[in-house]
This record gives structure tokens, sequence and C-alpha cells, in this order.
């Protein structure tokens, strides 16, 4: 995923390369791994003893403050008919980990001009 790539370049690379992550990394705790199949990087954990489909288990990680990312909660919101913060992001959840994701929907959801009318 490009965005990835811009963000998070110096993790992604050291990730693919399978080394270990600098201390200054934002990504520690959440326990990245570069996955070869799609080429991203996604969260990791005890999750992977679960019998879940990988979107779920693994969900791949992307930055908060992206255009990209912001347009694509945009879209999960719109699609889900204007739904609260909460379930937007609940829905994103489910294939996608974003770093401060609360923040990022409601940013998003604050800006939406048909909620602002009402």
């Amino acid at each position: 995923m490009l965005v990835q790539k811009v963000v998070y370049k110096e993790e992604f690379e050291k990730l693919k390369a399978g080394e270990v992550l600098p201390s200054n990394s934002r990504l520690p705790k959440l326990d990245p791994y570069y996955d070869t199949d799609d080429q991203v990087l996604r969260v990791g954990g005890r999750l992977r003893f679960a019998d879940l489909p990988k979107q779920s288990k693994h969900q791949i990680i992307l930055p908060h403050g992206h255009p990209e990312v912001a347009k694509m909660v945009q879209d999960v919101y719109k699609n889900m008919l204007h739904a609260s913060p909460e379930t937007v992001l609940s829905t994103l959840r489910q294939k996608v980990s974003l770093t401060q994701g609360r923040r990022e929907v409601k940013r998003v959801i604050r800006r939406s001009v048909a909620c602002q009318r009402q």
C-alpha cells in the first residue's frame, strides 16, 4: 500500500528486510509484521491463533492524517449513511488499523458538509 511506504518508510523497509524496528518507531505497540503476500504492514499479536479470516485478525496498518486515509474514512462514513463515529470506527477496524483512529474518524465527520447543515 503506497500510503504505508510513504508515511512508514523506515519501518516498512526494516520489516520487509526482516529486521527489528528502531526504538523511536511509532508502531512497536502494534507488533507489526510485513505481509509478503499483499506487501503491506499488518498488525501482529496473539490473534494469529484465532480461527478468523486474515483481514480480521491482522488488519492493515494505516496512518492518521493522510489524505488517502481520510478519503477512505469518508467513503465508509457515506456508505453507512452518516453513522456515528463509533459505528464507522468499528466497521473500519474489521479490515484496517488506523493510528489515532477515533480522532481521524471524528475529524472527517466534522468536515462533512451534509452533517454540518443539520
